[in-house]
């Protein structure tokens, strides 16, 4: 008989998979002692004489991070992490802490997301999506960039996922036109949806939570630059979106519209895009009044501080004013005003019995809507662990600096004689690569 062949070695890549496929089922076990032993080690050694407690908040960030990266359990409980360690450590007060945890910020994007509710609600956001690429004409192109134009605006003031999720019938409406042969192209289509939406998301402070970080950090690291407002922000950050979204939009068409010759081009049919906006019919009272909220709560937030020789309408109304309040307090009456179900009839009559017929486009369909917002809609809605993640950054930020550990890192990474270009660079790329896996 022949000789059994030797058994096959392991391969690394094997190895690395199998390693890993543990740690994945078995993170509790890892982290928990890796989570310990950072503890003990940053205790052990002291980081900077003059700073003695650096190392503390170097423990309290690693564990965190720790925590946050593997999500050893949801990101919603590890920002409550630090509320727990500072204090024991002797770093700070959780009486200070909570300060740091809800700020004006986190009601900016309360604010954001009852706004953002309001819109899905009622089904503001697919009427403009289906407005913008109703109007878009029978070039592919054009209709492309209508989807991305519309998706990126959307992004703007709600969630990416709710942006894409309305987005999405109509989509699929258009790829279903298509003739076989073209899944590249169906492909390369959602994703460069998908783009958009991240794309728009970075042009305002509540277009995503690290925006608003952003400000947040601004005010408490230069307090003497005075306010980073939402104009200030929008006017940095929309050019910079706009152009990304440019960018998008040529190059997918070059690959998948321009290479390709005339007769071998997709050919779009209008009355798809036509069709879906008549069966969406009249615009409805609620969308009148959600629409009219978030158009003046966009040109009061804008104009509320200085810009150039305009000195902002705060200035007059109350200077205690800020963009959260100021959104709270246009969003916070659609709790009060009625569905247009539960307007007198002879309101109803005036605006148009078709207009009044309250059909939420989302939400529990066990109660008839009353109001503009309910709480049972928001309350199912509401992304309330952003907050507690927003909080747990924040929370993070103040006691890095408070501990010394930020000083003493800035002064390490001052020995290293990197140039700034090349450290921003740096941190680019740390921070594109660790968000590829991580939230």
């Amino acid at each position: 008989p022949a000789p059994e062949a030797p058994p096959e070695k392991p391969s690394e890549a094997s190895a690395w998979k199998a390693c890993a496929s543990f740690v994945a089922q078995n993170r509790e076990s890892v982290v928990l002692p890796v989570s310990l032993l950072i503890l003990i080690v940053c205790l052990s050694v002291d980081l900077d004489s003059n700073r003695p407690q650096a190392s503390r908040g170097a423990a309290v960030m690693l564990i965190t991070a720790l925590w946050w990266f593997t999500e050893v359990v949801p990101l919603t409980i590890t920002s409550l992490l630090p509320l727990v360690l500072y204090p024991l450590l002797g770093i700070a007060s959780l009486k200070v802490l909570a300060s740091e945890f809800f700020s004006g910020t986190s009601f900016l994007f309360v604010a954001g997301f009852f706004i953002g509710l309001a819109v899905e609600r009622w089904g503001l956001h697919s009427r403009a999506v289906c407005v913008v690429v109703s109007n878009a004409g029978s070039r592919l192109e054009l209709v492309i960039g209508g989807f991305m134009l519309s998706v990126w605006l959307l992004s703007m003031w709600i969630s990416n996922t709710a942006t894409i999720l309305c987005m999405l019938p109509m989509a699929q409406a258009f790829l279903e036109s298509l003739p076989p042969g073209n899944e590249r192209f169906q492909s390369a289509f959602l994703l460069a949806i998908g783009y958009s939406a991240t794309i728009g998301g970075i042009a305002t402070p509540v277009g995503t939570p690290t925006n608003g970080i952003f400000m947040q950090q601004f005010s408490k690291f230069w307090p003497a630059e005075g306010d980073f407002s939402f104009a200030k922000f929008c006017l940095c950050a929309i050019p910079l979106s706009a152009l990304l979204l440019a960018v998008v939009w040529l190059g997918f068409c070059t690959v998948f519209v321009w290479l390709h010759a005339k007769e071998d081009r997709i050919t779009v049919d209008p009355e798809v895009f036509r069709s879906m906006r008549r069966d969406l019919g009249k615009v409805t009272y609620e969308q009148i009044v959600v629409a009219s909220t978030l158009g003046l709560l966009i040109v009061l937030w804008f104009t509320q501080s200085k810009i150039d020789t305009f000195p902002g309408w705060k200035k007059h109304v109350a200077e205690n004013l800020d963009s959260g309040s100021i959104g709270l307090l246009l969003t916070l009456p659609l709790f009060f005003l009625p569905c247009g179900s539960r307007l007198p009839a002879a309101v109803r009559r005036a605006i148009g019995e078709d207009r009044c017929q309250s059909i939420a486009g989302t939400g529990p369909a066990v109660f008839e809507p009353r109001r503009i917002l309910d709480w049972k809609a928001v309350r199912d809605g509401f992304h309330w662990e952003i907050l507690f993640v927003f909080g747990g950054g924040a929370v993070i930020a103040y006691g890095t600096v408070e501990s010394g550990f930020a000083d003493w890192t800035a002064e390490q990474l001052s020995h290293t004689g990197l140039g700034e270009y090349f450290f921003l660079l740096l941190v680019t790329f740390v921070i594109c690569f660790v968000t590829e896996v991580v939230s």
